[in-house]
């Protein structure tokens, strides 16, 4: 009360003390794909609470998690003319059972005992999720291309993950395309505010062609129940209207090899690259993730289904690979958040592949 008045006098308003949050995670990639999922808030527990209305042809979600870390400042910002969802710096610790298979994890605001700083945002206070997938926009004075995160326009398909990676760093430093590191945060950040790791459970399979970006603009998180069109707490269309090219990863005869520094990305190189850990020499739905060095998921064990464990399909081939995640608009209930894709070169492009801008301060 003494400080508390001391400061209305000096006309200071008091800081609210920050909440030590924790999301907790356990069976992740159990048989029924079921994430027993719950939060403490200092030491609260909070239940979830997932519920939805359907109205003007849309599906919107809540959650009691919504007013908490880190769901309520995954927030839209403007960097020029480009939009992103900022994901704050967040600590993890993975659970793994005695054969080194993630089941389960923790991630709070907050350095505790076994906790690591998750990768997804380089160690900075925040990551820049592009809100839009990437579209091309070229400049005619300087005659240069950029990829951008704007609603309104068409999304860019079709390019080679090398072309989209010049185009984002275009827009200058911090600039980068969507990496491993943001997508697996954004995997776990899902996993844990729905309650599965089936993809399809609140985002389903609805056939519907390509849309171009804003199409879930007004919407926090829900989808459009005419095509299954998605936005999780802003960030549209992550799965369902194409692809996702993800940088920072090389895979080479299914050994993954991971780069942390997006200004020395390449591609069918080991060089600045760690070993993570060899997958699986045979495609097939994935039944668990093993973690790797700079605390990478990849897939260790296959043999699920699509309503099992992870409920995505694993591809894979040898030689020199890049990875694409996620799902097109063609709706095949084999692909959707943990698609792992490994079959494509470097030089392939895929007439339903995209990508996304990212940024992290410098």
């Amino acid at each position: 009360m003494i400080i508390n008045n001391y400061l209305i006098k000096k006309k200071l308003t008091p800081i609210k003390p920050q909440e030590h949050t924790v999301l907790q995670v356990r069976t992740f990639g159990s048989l029924d794909t079921v994430a027993f999922n719950q939060m403490y808030v200092n030491g609260v527990l909070i239940e979830p609470n997932l519920t939805h209305v359907d109205e003007n042809g849309f599906r919107e979600y809540f959650n009691s998690y919504d007013n908490y870390f880190p769901y309520n400042v995954l927030k839209e910002d403007y960097m020029g003319d480009n939009v992103f969802v900022k994901i704050p710096k967040c600590y993890i610790k993975y659970v793994l059972n005695e054969s080194g298979e993630i089941i389960g994890y923790d991630i709070s605001n907050e350095m505790g005992e076994g906790y690591v700083k998750h990768p997804g945002t380089y160690g900075k206070e925040f990551i820049g999720f592009g809100k839009y997938q990437g579209s091309y926009y070229l400049d005619l004075i300087p005659n240069k291309t950029y990829m951008k995160s704007i609603s309104g326009v068409d999304v860019q398909f079709g390019k080679t993950r090398a072309d989209y990676r010049e185009k984002a760093a275009a827009n200058g430093a911090g600039y980068h395309s969507l990496g491993v590191f943001e997508w697996q945060l954004l995997q776990l950040l899902m996993t844990h505010y729905f309650g599965t790791t089936n993809s399809d459970n609140y985002f389903p399979d609805i056939s519907g062609g390509e849309q171009p970006t804003g199409a879930m603009d007004g919407i926090k998180t829900g989808y459009r129940l005419s095509d299954g069109k998605n936005v999780f707490f802003g960030i549209e269309n992550i799965i369902k209207n194409g692809y996702h090219w993800l940088d920072g990863i090389n895979i080479n005869n299914r050994v993954n090899y991971v780069n942390y520094d997006y200004t020395t990305w390449e591609d069918d190189t080991t060089s600045n690259y760690i070993n993570v850990g060899t997958s699986p020499s045979t495609s097939d739905y994935i039944k668990a993730f093993g973690l790797g060095n700079n605390n990478i998921m990849f897939p260790t064990i296959i043999g699920g289904t699509d309503k099992t464990y992870f409920a995505d399909n694993y591809y894979q081939s040898t030689g020199w690979r890049v990875l694409y995640s996620g799902s097109s608009w063609s709706s095949l209930g084999s692909r959707g958040l943990f698609y792992w894709y490994a079959s494509f070169a470097s030089s392939g492009s895929g007439s339903v592949g995209g990508a996304r801008l990212c940024f992290s301060p410098t």
